[in-house]
């Protein structure tokens, strides 16, 4: 029986440096931080905060980093965003359309644009604190079908983007691509049914190029030649939709720098970099605007996911901790509890069969 009962404390021991180690886990920690800083969002510090799933990646705006949670109030499910860095909630939205576009099931007629921009611009002047850091704002308002599918074609919202810039002494425009805001609206209610926001503090830059945009173009082909691409071709095209021309950016590191985007790189000539001329791969590029330096080559498309590839490294979002809409401290709790019962019940076997072996080497030896 002593062998058991040692077995047993060997086991409870064990079981419990399972548990220290899971509280004191840096993952474990941020997420306690993360889940706490939405009950304040929330103004209910019992509110029940399920784990999402982790988003990181890298694009224009620098990296980022964030938990997304699950709620649920009075007015339905909402997904939860919380920088990692700042610890702050940047971006809600509700889970289910019929929560969110309940004035298309009431029969209303879609509003004005100009009353969407509005809602858009009240909205984001309470609930962005650095709105007045910038005197020019580019402000779009655009109406999609609900889903990309189109399975409910008669169903749209509204989604309106925010995007600041500057104009140097010679009069060019420039985007400030780490700083932007996004309000959904319901077109048909006028509610405000989602909102996120990006922001970096921009230091002071020097706001005019030491590099000419064909200088720029023709380092950009250099560089990219030599990564291998027998032939290149550094160009703009005005349908693409992301970034293009003179824009401010941050680096994958966050430094923000003055560069010059293109957003369409071809490249062919060998199997990584297209067949041909008529079939050619297609890349995003950003290059510093004063050193020449290459800050971004990834696949066409990529800045338009938020996500960020190298086509040597894998810098990439980074999915989930837990991928399931599971509450990740239950989670947690539940799977050290498996490990303390399975340690428990394989050191307890262990146990009980010692002492059998014992009690039948006894009676052998009578």
């Amino acid at each position: 029986m002593r062998q058991v009962t040692f077995a047993i404390c060997l086991c409870l021991l064990f079981g419990k440096s399972w548990v220290v180690m899971g509280q004191q886990d840096p993952e474990w920690e941020k997420l306690q931080q993360a889940i706490q800083v939405v009950r304040n969002w929330l103004s209910d510090p019992n509110a029940k905060v399920r784990f999402y799933h982790a988003w990181k990646y890298i694009d224009y705006s620098g990296p980022q980093n964030e938990f997304v949670f699950s709620v649920y109030k009075d007015e339905g499910a909402f997904t939860v965003d919380v920088d990692l860095k700042t610890m702050k909630v940047t971006g809600w939205c509700f889970h289910n359309w019929d929560d969110a576009y309940i004035g298309k099931v009431e029969g209303l007629p879609t509003l004005p644009e100009d009353q969407i921009r509005n809602i858009a611009i009240n909205y984001v002047q309470q609930h962005f604190p650095h709105f007045n850091e910038f005197d020019n704002w580019e402000i779009e308002v655009r109406l999609w079908h609900i889903d990309i599918l189109e399975l409910h074609p008669e169903i749209k919202r509204a989604s309106v983007f925010f995007n600041p810039y500057y104009i140097n002494e010679n009069g060019l425009k420039i985007r400030i691509l780490p700083v932007f805001c996004g309000v959904a609206i319901d077109p048909y209610a006028g509610r405000v049914v989602g909102f996120s926001y990006r922001y970096r503090p921009i230091p002071s830059l020097d706001l005019t190029p030491k590099l000419m945009a064909d200088e720029a173009r023709l380092k950009v082909e250099q560089a990219v030649k030599e990564k291998g691409a027998p032939n290149v071709n550094v160009t703009s095209e005005p349908g693409f939709p992301w970034p293009d021309g003179l824009v401010i950016i941050a680096t994958r590191e966050g430094d923000i720098r003055l560069a010059y985007a293109f957003n369409a790189v071809y490249t062919w000539g060998a199997p990584r970099w297209g067949s041909s001329s008529d079939d050619p791969l297609v890349w995003h590029a950003a290059i510093d605007a004063h050193t020449g330096e290459l800050l971004y080559f990834v696949p066409f498309g990529s800045m338009g996911g938020g996500e960020a590839y190298e086509e040597s490294t894998s810098i990439t979002r980074k999915k989930s901790i837990q991928k399931q809409s599971l509450n990740y401290q239950s989670k947690i709790f539940h799977s050290q509890s498996i490990l303390l019962f399975l340690s428990v019940a394989l050191l307890g076997f262990v146990g009980i069969l010692m002492f059998i072996l014992r009690w039948i080497f006894k009676l052998s030896m009578h």
